[in-house]
């Protein structure tokens, strides 16, 4: 068999034989070769032209049934082929002791090889083919088939060229399914004649020397999955459990008292990957480690781009913070870590309302001021990355306990309200009562001289607080001059009431009110003071009815016992 590995391209018959003997193949092997050879490309063009005929029956002048036969029919061409196809199956063809014989034999196989080689062209095919292969299968004992090669290295005998085109696509869809793009074979297959003595490779066969010429791009390899996301290769599922422990490990010692562990399992697989997605130990490693410290690491070629790319068949984008599509940073490996802590917290005071049966309705006051207290919390708290996932309480012991807020709230009606007064539904305007001046005539003096007081004087230091003795309507809120009757009143408050009486508030230091203000019975209308014609300061209080007549007031003040003094 010759070394020169020839592909059965379309060349008349002389020329393949010249190209076969030009290789040093026998006189026998290059007529059969070069004879199956044009045959077969001679058929195929046959079977080509009838075939587009037959696209076009409709115009077919036979009709469909003559086309159809025609199509069907073997050719000249292909009744010699099948003949040839024959001749290599018949065993019992064996040399003769008879060295004669063997001559003979020998140069009548020359002769009509070489009646072959210069009468061809002018020659049937069928008879030629019938000719020299009957001669050749009288002599031969071998079969005659392909030998295929991948760059140069043999193969084997395959028994036919669409078994190896087979396991080239098929191996061409695997690697485009893991790389997520299209893949061409890259190696260079081969196929030449031989003469055959043993069986057909099989197809494990050539898978597997096919598939030496893909390593560059695919190989198989274990890979660590967190959390069913693809992470990283090696060859050694080994290497790959002692990055991931060593990883853990560093973060354990960042993390002391935690409880550190991958967010998600972690799982492994044997499977084909990417070649490009197999990293050492110590690269890995180093991708595991810094995603724990939040920093980005060098690629394959030194460069810190943050990012190791691998295909999206494998289900990640990246391994570290950047999705290649989007070139947004993004977390694939994360670390959960439940660490427990202690903190304290306020405990906040509440605020107590406390009815007084005593106090009149709209009054209030704080009987107790209030203060948080503070509470010391034992909690369990997860961490995804950077973020906070969830705390669990698990202990709660208090420092200082709080103080609540007491407000006093009155609910006792207001003299004007409780009509089984009578006439007394006027309040005390002080928080207390005690006259130091009553209502009519007086000696002011000692002197012997009296004159008619129209109201009472209460006692009140300045700035005592003055109270509206029923609900009405300010009527005034200033000073009179000192020369009008009302001038001695000094600063004065007078309140027109709905049952039409008045009451005045005289001596004021501060009035808190305004004319046409509506007040409430124990509202806060000003404070005392010593203003106007006074010997000191107290609170000068009137009540007069509609015509201005000036009335006792102590027969229309409610006074409660609590307030004499």
């Amino acid at each position: 068999m010759g070394s020169e590995k020839k592909s059965p391209e379309q060349t008349g018959f002389r020329e393949l034989y010249k190209k076969f003997r030009g290789g040093k193949l026998g006189v026998i092997d290059s007529a059969y070769n070069a004879l199956y050879i044009y045959l077969s490309d001679k058929a195929d063009k046959k079977r080509t032209r009838l075939k587009k005929g037959f696209e076009n029956i409709g115009n077919h002048p036979a009709g469909w049934f003559s086309d159809k036969r025609e199509y069907h029919r073997p050719s000249e061409y292909d009744s010699a082929i099948g003949i040839i196809e024959l001749l290599p199956k018949i065993k019992k063809a064996k040399k003769t002791k008879k060295s004669g014989t063997v001559q003979n034999g020998v140069g009548f196989i020359s002769a009509a090889a070489g009646f072959v080689k210069n009468n061809f062209a002018y020659i049937a095919p069928a008879v030629c083919a019938v000719i020299t292969a009957s001669v050749i299968a009288s002599y031969l004992p071998v079969n005659i088939d392909i030998v295929a090669s991948v760059n140069g290295e043999e193969i084997g005998f395959v028994d036919s060229k669409a078994s190896v085109d087979g396991v080239v696509s098929e191996l061409e869809t695997k690697v485009s399914d893991l790389l997520g793009c299209a893949f061409k074979y890259p190696a260079a297959i081969t196929y030449e004649f031989g003469n055959r003595s043993g069986s057909y490779v099989s197809l494990a066969d050539i898978r597997s020397a096919v598939s030496k010429y893909t390593g560059d791009y695919i190989r198989t390899g274990y890979g660590v999955y967190i959390d069913g996301t693809l992470v990283a290769v090696n060859e050694d599922k080994a290497v790959l459990e002692n990055a991931v422990a060593a990883s853990l490990e560093v973060e354990q010692n960042c993390n002391p008292g935690a409880r550190v562990s991958f967010d998600g399992p972690v799982t492994y697989a044997h499977e084909t990957y990417p070649a490009s997605l197999f990293m050492d130990g110590e690269s890995i490693y180093k991708l595991l480690s810094s995603a724990a410290a939040g920093v980005d690491f060098p690629d394959a070629d030194g460069a810190m781009s943050g990012t190791i790319s691998v295909s999206k068949k494998t289900g990640v984008d990246s391994v570290y913070y950047r999705d290649v599509e989007t070139d947004e940073k993004v977390e694939t490996v994360k670390y959960k870590v439940v660490t427990p802590i202690t903190y304290t917290e306020p405990i906040p005071f509440d605020t107590v309302t406390i009815e007084d049966g005593d106090l009149y309705v709209g009054k209030t006051y704080v009987s107790q001021e209030g203060a948080d207290g503070m509470m010391q919390i034992l909690a369990s708290v997860t961490y995804v990355g950077t973020a906070q996932t969830d705390k669990v309480i698990t202990g709660k012991h208090i420092i200082t306990d709080k103080t609540d807020k007491i407000i006093v709230v009155g609910t006792k009606p207001y003299p004007e309200d409780n009509e089984s007064l009578g006439k007394k539904q006027f309040m005390c305007p002080l928080e207390y009562f005690h006259v130091n001046s009553r209502f009519g005539w007086r000696d002011l003096n000692g002197d012997g001289y009296y004159e008619n007081h129209g109201g009472v004087d209460l006692k009140a230091a300045v700035g005592t607080e003055v109270y509206a003795a029923m609900s009405g309507k300010v009527v005034f809120a200033g000073a009179y001059d000192r020369s009008s009757s009302l001038g001695s009143y000094g600063k004065l408050i007078r309140i027109l009431h709905p049952n039409g009486m008045y009451t005045f508030y005289a001596h004021l230091s501060e009035i808190l009110v305004k004319e046409g203000d509506e007040v409430h019975q124990g509202d806060l209308i000003a404070l005392s003071g010593r203003t106007g014609n006074v010997t000191g300061p107290h609170l000068h209080f009137e009540i007069r009815d509609a015509e201005m007549t000036r009335l006792n007031p102590l027969l229309y003040l409610y006074i409660e016992d609590k307030q004499r003094i």
